[in-house]
């Protein structure tokens, strides 16, 4: 249809497209949500570096106005109790550190702690911050952040899976910025 119209044709085709895209995500995202909410996982040893690696490479290709910077190093040996949604999850969080990021140069650095039974995985990006009030509240439905225009699902989903896991989701404190930590289980 865009190639067969005149150029205020084309912006109409191109609005469509844009608002089929945007649908097609939500609808992807609660069908994540549904699947995590009811169905029991088959949880696998999953190498965090191998996932964390390829959401880096497609949040760099989705933002290419973003910085985002391995702080440390991930151990080769990572392996984390999780299932095919986990990209899901570490896409969300790092997506939301750029997309609620009002500075000219977003960065999200990310790092790896290696505990006893557990890992957490921090993103901390360079942007407004969230008020400690509301940061318990970010993880519910249809919680939106600041001037967001999403769906209010990603952090949502992110926290269920890591639920899901028998691991958890929360916002840490930061000077600068916010820090989202993962924590799942080994």
């Amino acid at each position: 249809l865009e190639a067969r119209v005149d150029d205020d044709g084309a912006d109409h085709a191109e609005t469509v497209i844009d608002r089929a895209d945007e649908m097609t995500a939500t609808i992807e995202e609660i069908r994540d949500i549904t699947r995590t909410l009811t169905e029991e996982p088959t949880l696998l040893p999953v190498d965090l570096e191998a996932v964390l690696s390829e959401e880096l490479a497609a949040a760099r290709e989705t933002f290419p106005e973003g910085t985002f910077e391995v702080v440390g190093s991930i151990p080769e040996d990572c392996t984390v109790q999780a299932n095919d949604l986990l990209g899901r999850a570490v896409a969300n969080v790092l997506a939301n550190a750029v997309e609620h990021n009002d500075t000219e140069d977003p960065r999200v650095e990310v790092s790896v702690e290696q505990r006893e039974d557990a890992v957490v995985l921090s993103v901390a990006d360079n942007g407004p911050g969230i008020p400690e009030e509301v940061r318990t509240d970010v993880f519910e439905p249809s919680e939106r952040g600041l001037e967001s225009d999403g769906e209010g699902l990603g952090l949502f989903l992110t926290a269920s899976v890591l639920e899901q896991y028998g691991g958890r989701a929360w916002i840490g404190d930061r000077a600068e910025g916010t820090v989202v930590n993962l924590e799942l289980p080994r």
